[in-house]
């Protein structure tokens, strides 16, 4: 089972940034982003100025697809759970795939029909998750990339 929530769905404010290092601080878990969306890129750029303890991990490709991957085929299974959130639940709806690497597949966020953002930024948290010592598992931190 692959559970996803989001955290934080509308426009970046100043004070998100602070929102997102405090939840990376509570959950002791480092913050996972695309370098690939500029959205995230400024809003990592605030928590690298103003959170220094906050660690940020920029996927590489290869993990940006098998997390598309992991995230897609649960869906298709039924094993991806979540609190009916319906921004989460439109995104899906609308996700359009685009290719990546030899055979891999991202979320396509310019050919999708609406606001991707928070199927990328659960893609991303279940990657951050996957990736944690099994002890420390609670919960991959997300960022979501940009809307535009």
């Amino acid at each position: 089972m692959l559970w996803g929530e989001v955290v934080h769905d509308g426009p970046t404010t100043r004070e998100l940034p602070a929102l997102v290092a405090r939840l990376a601080k509570q959950r002791q878990s480092p913050i996972g982003y695309d370098p690939a969306s500029l959205g995230a890129l400024d809003i990592i750029d605030a928590i690298a100025r103003n959170h220094r303890d906050v660690k940020t991990v920029a996927l590489t490709t290869g993990q940006y697809g098998a997390a598309c991957l992991a995230v897609d085929s649960a869906l298709r299974a039924g094993t991806f759970a979540h609190s009916r959130q319906a921004p989460l639940d439109a995104a899906v709806e609308v996700a359009t795939k685009r290719p990546l690497g030899d055979g891999g597949f991202g979320w396509g966020r310019k050919t999708s029909a609406g606001n991707i953002a928070p199927l990328v930024a659960v893609t991303i948290a279940a990657r951050m998750f996957d990736a944690l010592p099994r002890p420390r598992r609670s919960s991959g931190i997300l960022l979501p990339s940009s809307t535009g």
